[in-house]
């Protein structure tokens, strides 16, 4: 029998081309979106990591305040792992980066992860090659060895089985090559959409003679632990150790390591979630009026059938089949809109979205959701329809259009598409905020000039510019040389570029004896680098290649000036303990993001503060590729081991801030711009099939005199009644649903009136435009016309 439904339902859709066509791609529009967000959602939230067992690894947080010397983080892991009880293996970890100077091509900066001995067999991996680190190489002297991954390995060595026990020249030293690891393996450990290209022991964690904090921490928990148990296992053994002073004890939390990956894309994959879910629901509810339009249609027909025996519920077994038939086909389609959309996502995402090599292909969790979402629509969107047109008496159903049929369809019909106009409000008001939130951030002043500068970073190997008289001496060189390349309008250096999320330093410094000390974000800058970046005084003047060599003098940000100056003239003012003055104050520039303010700053010569990362900013009219080659020819002259990375320009820099908003902004215009499409189809196709049945009624209100505008009036008015309850119920759904986006707005409230008078006004615009465009059936409609139906 199920069979026999099945062949009819595919010879009743080959008979009505168009209303399948519309169906399936309705669903695929709809169906697609959601499928496309859900690959993304289960690939970085819900899919397992690739390690043995990993719901049983475990990160562990520690904020022990400013107290805390690094020395004493590094005592506190080492307790951790000897007398903890609650995990089999700790290993810290710290993403970094360093030059390779060996294999093909020229000197390159690489990503790698600084870790501990167990790293390895924490995680459960196995090498392909090679072995691991042992514990004695993770100490100071002994550290000079590198395992690879199996991509970089392939890359830069060409996959060479004799590099083993071989020596490269890494961070200006020569390492071991003792591991290479499995093809499969992925760094999600490290918590970034960029992976690892080699690891280190941590114990090279340092920048100079000063080493880093090694706090992160990944933890294997033992089976019948809990997280809970874990957590006061480890904080217990953290208070034993000695504070400095009355600093409080330190905090200690832990969560799934699961829970750590694409952390920060998380909000906007929700919010599309919850969007493509009511595109979706719009998706089902226009094809189940398209449905109870195409059912109500074959009233007779179902009525011989019924006639002849055929029970009710045999009657919505074969409607649901030919819906499911629907869906099914609209799966599919659905399943190849959905890759393609998946593709579209994640070239879009800024520096690349968490396990994104893990959304491709056809993977099972792909199918089974297609699958379940196919089943469950083409159910929700037949159901309806097969209980409205098989309900009521069967002498009813052979009156075509008139009768409670036609006006128990109308009213489910308009209740659908009330709901449609719902759903759309929330997702267009959600985009409307978002796209307000991204004009915002992209007029906010950076507070520097964009326009041809072209910025670059240096990376000091540790091995060759390890104290800072060398590094000093590298930059007070490479300063020089910038400053006499043909083009160069201006050249500078500094320890940290704007929107490039390098290290900041901070600078502890007491405004006059006895005041209690204080903290500021400190950059170091040389040559011409206010001038290169167009940066503009307050007060004051700027530093200035006169100031490359000396360590008394001082500019600050009108953020410094609010926080620690309010009401004082900061020129000439004289840091306590210290000689050195404030010459200038500095517009505010947002380093940490176009979103964030600007922190109190202070900015010294870089020949009092040398760093061994440095960023590099030339403002030249020059295209950018001869520029490019120039800086790598200078580079070359003065150290053939060092790798000039990240060249762009200053535009390109802002743009890259502005990728994350933009794909949020992007995608939710997209899915509203979807849904408000489908709403006014299911206005249109409600008004026009209702029209259809009111023939006479037409031709008798011209016989007596109607004109096209009443005509048309009276069909708007009619068709309106369903969207404006949609409009009102869709403030209420909107309103509990756009605080959920604050986090993600700038500038911008989630009530803001300007925003949701827009979108209602737009939707309510194309809803009427849809209802006036199908009154125009009932124009046409002659008196001579409504006679011969009578």
């Amino acid at each position: 029998m199920l069979l026999h439904d099945l062949r009819n339902a595919i010879g009743v859709w080959r008979r009505r081309p168009l209303v399948a066509t519309a169906a399936i791609l309705t669903f695929a529009l709809g169906a697609g979106a959601n499928l496309a967000v859900f690959r993304l959602l289960w690939t970085v939230m819900l899919r397992p990591l690739p390690y043995a067992d990993s719901s049983r690894l475990l990160q562990v947080w520690q904020d022990d305040g400013k107290e805390t010397r690094n020395s004493s983080k590094k005592e506190l892991i080492e307790r951790w792992r000897e007398s903890n009880r609650s995990f089999t293996s700790l290993t810290n970890f710290r993403p970094w980066q360093i030059t390779v100077a060996s294999g093909s091509g020229d000197p390159e900066t690489v990503r790698v992860g600084l870790v501990s001995s167990e790293f390895f067999s924490t995680l459960g991996v196995s090498m392909l090659a090679g072995r691991p680190f042992t514990p004695a190489e993770t100490r100071t002297g002994a550290d000079r060895v590198i395992v690879l991954t199996h991509g970089y390995w392939t890359r830069r060595f060409s996959a060479d089985p004799a590099l083993i026990n071989r020596e490269i020249q890494a961070d200006g030293e020569f390492c071991q090559v003792v591991g290479i690891l499995p093809p499969d393996f992925r760094s999600h450990a490290m918590g970034a959409a960029n992976e690892a290209d080699a690891y280190l022991p941590i114990s090279r964690a340092k920048v100079g003679i000063y080493a880093l904090p090694t706090s992160f921490v990944i933890g294997r928990l033992r089976p019948g632990v809990s997280q809970a148990q874990a957590q006061s296992d480890l904080s217990a053994i953290a208070a034993t150790l000695p504070k400095a002073g009355a600093a409080p004890p330190a905090r200690i939390w832990i969560s799934p390591l699961q829970d750590e990956i694409g952390f920060s894309l998380r909000p906007a994959l929700i919010a599309l979630f919850g969007a493509s879910v009511c595109v979706l629901l719009v998706a089902c509810f226009n094809i189940a009026n398209l449905l109870m339009a195409h059912a109500a249609a074959r009233q007779r027909e179902l009525a011989i059938r019924a006639a002849m025996g055929a029970s009710r519920a045999r009657l919505i077994q074969q409607l649901l089949v030919e819906s499911l038939v629907l869906a099914l086909a609209g799966g599919i389609a659905a399943f190849a809109a959905g890759s393609v959309l998946t593709e579209a996502m994640v070239a879009l995402y800024p520096g690349g979205i968490p396990r994104a090599a893990e959304t491709g292909g056809i993977d099972v969790a792909s199918i089974g959701a297609a699958f379940v979402v196919a089943l469950a629509c083409g159910l929700l969107a037949g159901l309806l329809p097969a209980w409205r047109v098989t309900g009521g008496k069967m002498e009813d159903w052979l009156r075509v259009g008139h009768g409670w049929m036609a006006r128990g369809r109308r009213r489910w019909a308009d209740a659908l598409v009330a709901a449609q106009v719902m759903l759309t409000v929330a997702v267009l008001i959600g985009a409307g905020l978002l796209m307000k939130s991204f004009l915002n951030l992209r007029g906010t002043d950076p507070g520097f000039a964009k326009e041809h500068v072209i910025t670059a970073a240096v990376g000091l190997p540790s091995a060759a510019y390890g104290k800072r008289p060398e590094q000093a001496k590298f930059a007070a060189e490479l300063t020089e040389r910038l400053r006499t390349m043909p083009g160069v309008v201006a050249a500078g250096l500094t320890n940290s570029l704007p929107l490039r999320y390098t290290m900041q330093l901070s600078l502890m410094f007491r405004l006059a004896a006895g005041e209690p000390e204080q903290i500021s974000a400190a950059r170091a800058v040389s040559g011409e680098y206010f001038k290169a970046m167009g940066l503009q005084m307050a007060a004051g003047r700027a530093l200035g290649p006169q100031d490359d060599g000396r360590k008394d003098v001082r500019v600050v940000n009108e953020a410094f000036v609010r926080r620690f100056l309010p009401g004082r003239d900061p020129i000439g003012l004289q840091f306590a303990a210290e000689s050195a003055q404030i010459i200038g104050v500095v517009k505010d520039i947002r380093h940490q993001g176009l979103k964030q303010a600007a922190p109190p700053e202070i900015y010294l010569p870089l020949a009092s503060l040398p760093s061994g990362s440095i960023g590099i900013a030339i403002r030249s009219t020059l295209p950018v590729g001869e520029i490019t080659a120039a800086l790598r020819r200078e580079l070359q002259a003065m150290d053939s081991g060092i790798a000039l990375e990240k060249v762009m320009t200053l535009e390109e820099v802002v743009n890259a801030d502005l990728a994350r908003p933009r794909f949020q902004t992007i995608l939710l215009g997209l899915f509203a711009a979807i849904a408000i499409a489908l709403a006014a189809v299911g206005a249109y196709s409600v008004v026009a099939h209702s029209l259809r049945t009111r023939t006479q009624e037409f031709g008798v209100r011209r016989a007596v005199g109607a004109q096209t505008a009443d005509i048309l009036k009276l069909v708007a008015f009619e068709g309106m009644r369903a969207p404006l309850l949609g409009l009102a119920l869709g403030c209420a759904l909107a309103w509990a649903g756009s605080r959920s986006l604050e986090a993600m707005l700038y500038g911008v409230k989630p009530q803001d009136p300007s925003v949701w008078l827009t979108a209602l006004g737009a939707i309510a615009l194309v809803c009427l435009a849809a209802c006036t465009w199908a009154g125009r059936l009932a124009t046409r409609v002659q008196p001579s016309q409504a006679l011969r139906n009578e």
